[in-house]
Order: C-alpha cells, then structure tokens, then sequence
C-alpha cells in the first residue's frame, strides 16, 4: 500500500490508551484491506480519521454504512446529517465509513467535520485512486470491503454522498434482510432540483414509472413472486446486504459503472434471495454534471436534450416481460405441464429447457439465458407509455380469467417474434 507521508493519517480525538488502541486497529484494518485484492496496495492514503470504533463495537454495532465520496463538498454535509438524524431512532447507531477519492476540493474536511458534531462512530479516507481505477465501483468497492471487515457478523448499507436517508431508514433496514440475502430500496429523486430540469426529463420518469408499474404487476400476477419484482433494482444509492452474503459472492463487482446493478446480478446468479423494499427510501439529487459514464448525472443530462429518450435498460416491451414471466413460473414451480405448453409457442428446444433449469435461480436464468424470445430491447420514452398500456390491459384480462398462454398470440413486440426460436 501506498501511504502519503501526512500527519492526519489514522488521527482519533481520543487520549490515553484507548485512543491509541483505536488507531493502531483502525491503521491495521484499512492497511490489509488496502493490500487485499482488488486493490492490490494501489491506492495512495492521504489521510484517515476513526473515532469511535471500539465503543461501537462493546455495545453491539452491527451497521455500516458506505459511502464513496468524489468531489462532493456541496452535497456530502446534507448526507451525513441525515444519517445522524436516522441514527436519533435506531436502537444503536451505524459506523460511518467514507473513502473520499481523488478530491481536491473541501469533501475530506466536510465529511470529518459533519461526522464529528453528529457523533456517529466514523471512518474516513481521503485516497487517491490511479488512472484505470478512479471511477465510483472502486471506490465503492474499498467502501464496502471496510464496512465487511469491521463488521463481519454485520450488515453493509450503502448509500451516496448526494442522497439523503430517510429517517426511519436504519430501522427499515433492520427487517430489510429478514428472508433475503440483498434488500434494494426505494429512489426517490429531490424534487426541487427536478422542478429545475426540462420537461423531458419529468415525462421520461413518469413514462418509466408507469411502465414499471405496470410490468411488476403483471410480472407478480403470472409468477406468484411477491417479495420482489421483474427488474434488476440495484442502486448504490440504497442498498443492504450482510457482510457473509458480500462475502460470498465475492464482494462488489469493481465496474467503472453498474457496479450495484452488477453486485444484484452476482447474488441473484448465487440462488440468494433477493428482495425490494419499499419502506428503505433514500432521496437523490438531480444534477447533470456527468461524473461517470451511463450513471444517473449522464441520463439525466441525456433526457435534457432528447425529445425521446431512452428509458431504463432494465425495462422491457410487455410481451418479453409476459414470456419471462411464463418461463420463470415454469422453471419455478416445475410444472412440466406448461413447459410443455410453452416449448412450441416460444420454440424452446429441450435443450434450452435444461439449461434453463440447470441455472441458480429461475429468476437469473429468464434474465440471462441468452434465448432469443427472452431478449430485451431498450424502450425509448413514447415506447413506454404504449407499452404500459399493453401491460395493463392483459393484467386487466388475467383479472377476468383469460390464461396467461392464450396472451402469448398477441405477444409480438415488432422486434422479437414470439415464436421465435431459442435453440
């Protein structure tokens, strides 16, 4: 490991020697993890601060929450008090773990300030990553692997340095996991800042929620899967996960971007349960300055200038959602009787039905087959309001009895032919 010759390295407010105790196990901790794979000694330490670490441990600390924090002196101050205020009502506060990265303006000064006044116990970095690996999933990823190894027994929250918890979030989080490896919250987007925005941007996401909405119920209704929908919700923004579920699919994907949508798919493709909670809610920030390639600043600043933009990659036309659907309720249930049913309709071979079953999960396998007639094409926004109402209506129809097989002739999204074939 890389370590800048700086005085503030490892400092803790704490005399005497529990102060000095502190800071040799939080120097040690950051040292090996620094070393580990994916980091390699990589990174250049500038600085850390822990304070509060072994208190938070004698009185039984169990969340952490991670934060990767480039350049965001404006925003990191509303975040962290934020959690403070969420701290005021949890039965025992989170240790906060930030690793600023690359930053040259006030992000490491505001975050140590912030987190001193609230008093949460704290762990912060200022890094500095190289070329190749100064982007948010490694950052993240140092983030998180901190939060795993202090609290081993623990559960992982991670959050961002422009979002705001909501107050009961520590609370949601407790019951997040309760039947589930990996808990997705809820996004919502600061609507002071959207008001700001060109209308495109409002109507893209109300496209997109509409469809969403419709295609979960939809997606619900044929599957019989009540504890999450069809959709890939990772978001760095809000997500849960126990440091021995982390561990075992081998920790964040280290990805330039995508690295929570990427960390959703390792526990799915695991067989974990997966599940999305509504009650975690986390409010973002709108803003346009693209700070990494395909993330949210990105697509929002592409709905600014698109008349029809495209919509979120993991939205779907209704027939590719109906097809999953029914081949995710097969597999699911082992009913034999509708593969059987399905198999000419779709043009599975016995083959694709095999390796269909042979996968973790009947979830990860629709996704990730590679057949043809289970292959998505992104929807742009107009797309998305016709798609809507198509969903709508065949959810409509199950109410009134209609089989869901009989929708498959209508199933044809003038792009992937229902009977298409998917040996």
């Amino acid at each position: 490991m890389n370590r800048a010759h700086t005085p503030s390295a490892h400092k803790s407010r704490r005399g005497g020697p529990e102060g000095a105790s502190e800071n040799a196990e939080a120097g040690d901790l950051v040292e090996t993890v620094l070393g580990s794979h994916p980091f390699a000694g990589a990174p250049v330490l500038r600085a850390s601060a822990c304070e509060g670490l072994q208190h938070w441990r004698e009185t039984g600390g169990f969340q952490v929450v991670a934060i990767p924090a480039h350049q965001e002196e404006d925003y990191i101050p509303a975040a962290l008090d934020a959690l403070a205020h969420a701290a005021k009502d949890a039965s025992r506060p989170p240790l906060v773990v930030v690793v600023v990265n690359n930053s040259e303006d006030g992000t490491w000064p505001q975050s140590r300030k912030h987190l001193q006044r609230s008093g949460l116990p704290h762990l912060v970095l200022d890094i500095v990553l190289a070329d190749g690996q100064a982007h948010v999933g490694f950052a993240r990823r140092l983030a998180m692997d901190l939060a795993a190894r202090i609290a081993p027994a623990g559960m992982i929250l991670s959050t961002d340095a422009d979002s705001q918890v909501d107050p009961g979030w520590l609370i949601a989080a407790n019951t997040a996991l309760n039947d589930a490896a990996l808990a997705c919250g809820t996004i919502r987007v600061d609507p002071r800042e959207l008001a700001a925005l060109p209308p495109t941007v409002l109507a893209s996401g109300e496209a997109e929620a509409e469809l969403e909405g419709a295609l979960d119920r939809l997606w619900r209704r044929i599957t019989g899967i009540t504890a999450r929908g069809f959709a890939n919700k990772g978001s760095g923004a809000n997500l849960v996960i126990r440091a021995r579920d982390y561990h075992a699919v081998g920790g964040l994907p280290v990805t330039p971007v995508g690295e929570d949508r990427a960390l959703h798919a390792a526990v799915e493709r695991a067989g974990l349960a997966i599940r999305h909670a509504a009650e975690l809610i986390v409010t973002t920030s709108c803003r346009t300055a693209c700070r990494a390639p395909g993330g949210m600043a990105d697509c929002l600043a592409t709905r600014s200038v698109e008349a029809d933009p495209p919509l979120d990659a993991e939205l779907m036309p209704a027939a590719t959602l109906l097809r999953r659907a029914l081949v995710t309720r097969a597999l699911l249930h082992g009913d034999a009787r509708l593969q059987a049913r399905l198999t000419p309709l779709l043009g599975l071979s016995e083959a694709s039905w095999r390796a269909l079953a042979a996968g973790p999960s009947p979830l990860a396998a629709a996704r990730s087959s590679g057949a043809t007639c289970l292959a998505a094409r992104r929807l742009h926004m107009t797309e998305g309001w016709r798609e809507a109402r198509l969903a709508r209506s065949w959810w409509d129809a199950l109410g009134m009895g209609i089989d869901p097989v009989a929708l498959l002739g209508q199933a044809g999204d003038g792009a992937t032919p229902a009977a298409a074939a998917c040996g």
